[in-house]
């Protein structure tokens, strides 16, 4: 009884403060708006539309793209909706034009609203409380901040989320059947954003190794195969090439939305003077890989073990930006159906902090000159956030696995 009354507490707690949210933005006429959402303004949805208006070139990779060929795949079906006259006319690789041009804009609505409702479905599947209380939740999830934040951007990253999630609903079920499902939507999903393929460790954890092997398998086959639908082998060269030249390019952006140990760095200096040379960075992305392992490896509970693959997936690439944030309602939601004991209360407060919008002012003369992602309030919050939450949840593993030694 007292965990469902907690359990509701966190549920209304998250909807009250994506209201609050809203209420600020509307009594402020969105002064703040720039405090959780990107700066520019009128660039709305264009990681979708620019990614579509690729279709178009006679090369994906020609401007330096940096996603797999699965991506293109799915946006090829998409690009059917442009009339012939505009896919041959100069528009038809105009990102600008596509988001403002009614059948690409419905390729977008369509995308959003099937990935929405899944999600939806998909988040009280696996709570799996009572009707009420599942699907206040999902409606929360829906609502939080990094959901938003890559609907904003149109980052087909909420796709590669969506297999996540399905993979996690299955990839333990009695059913074979289900779990083959479980694995080709972790392979679809590793094809679109390459780093959830180490969720896969948690069908290793379960020790069915035939089944590792097999997820292997169709990872690589999901993963190369589209590449041969747009140049072969030479486009992963491309988009390998594409991966970097992002790295380097928005790695000097500024502070704003990134939460990477790279970035974590960089506010780590502006805030307290704590200079970090780049072979200290590599040796703390080491540090980071062996305390992940050491959690996974501790951690008696799923959430945590998806955690600790998660930390992964946001803190080693260089611009995890806000949306990977939405890989953390996972071991959110799994969390509220495991938790056991009152330090994984300050969890669930850390994950609130980290799943919550914020109207909280930008930082702009903080950061370097003419920053495009310049620092704000809210990415301080949730960095920290984060580190709080993996202290907090080894030293319940390591409490845990004394009190299970004893």
């Amino acid at each position: 009884m007292k965990k469902n009354y907690v359990n509701k507490g966190i549920i209304v707690c998250l909807l009250v403060m994506e209201l609050i949210y809203v209420l600020q933005l509307m009594l402020t006429r969105s002064v703040f708006l720039q405090g959780y959402m990107v700066k520019d303004m009128t660039n709305t949805g264009m990681d979708f539309f620019n990614m579509l208006a690729l279709i178009g070139e006679p090369d994906v990779y020609c401007k330096s793209s940096n996603y797999p060929a699965m991506v293109f795949l799915i946006l090829k079906f998409f690009y059917r909706l442009i009339p012939t006259n505009i896919v041959l006319s100069d528009n038809g690789t105009d990102g600008f034009f596509l988001r403002d041009y009614l059948p690409s804009a419905l390729s977008y609505m369509i995308y959003s609203v099937f990935v929405i409702i899944a999600i939806y479905e998909l988040v009280k599947y696996i709570y799996k409380e009572n009707q009420f209380e599942s699907t206040m939740l999902a409606v929360a999830i829906i609502l939080s901040g990094p959901m938003m934040f890559t609907l904003e951007r149109g980052n087909i990253i909420l796709l590669a989320f969506l297999f996540s999630l399905i993979y996690v609903a299955f990839y333990k079920s009695f059913n074979r059947y289900l779990r083959l499902v479980a694995y080709i939507a972790l392979a679809i999903a590793a094809a679109i954003k390459i780093y959830p393929a180490l969720l896969g460790f948690l069908t290793l954890s379960q020790k069915k190794y035939k089944e590792t092997i097999l997820l292997i398998f169709l990872g690589i086959i999901f993963f190369i195969t589209p590449f041969f639908m747009f140049g072969g082998l030479e486009s992963i060269y491309k988009m390998l090439m594409g991966l970097a030249q992002s790295a380097n390019i928005q790695g000097n952006g500024g502070c704003g939305y990134n939460f990477s140990i790279s970035n974590l760095i960089k506010i780590i200096n502006i805030l307290f003077g704590v200079h970090i040379s780049q072979s200290g960075i590599t040796i703390l992305k080491l540090l980071v890989c062996i305390y992940c392992g050491v959690l996974y490896a501790l951690a008696q509970q799923e959430w945590k073990k998806i955690l600790a693959v998660i930390l992964l997936m946001i803190w080693l690439p260089e611009f995890s930006y806000t949306y990977t944030l939405i890989f953390m309602i996972i071991p959110f939601l799994l969390l509220l159906k495991q938790r056991e004991g009152k330090k994984q209360i300050i969890c669930l407060i850390c994950f609130i902090l980290i799943l919550i919008p914020y109207a909280l002012p930008a930082l702009e003369s903080m950061d370097v000159d003419g920053a495009w992602l310049p620092l704000n309030v809210s990415t301080i919050i949730i960095n920290f956030s984060i580190i709080i939450l993996a202290v907090v949840a080894l030293v319940d593993s390591l409490n845990r696995f004394q009190i299970k030694k004893k």
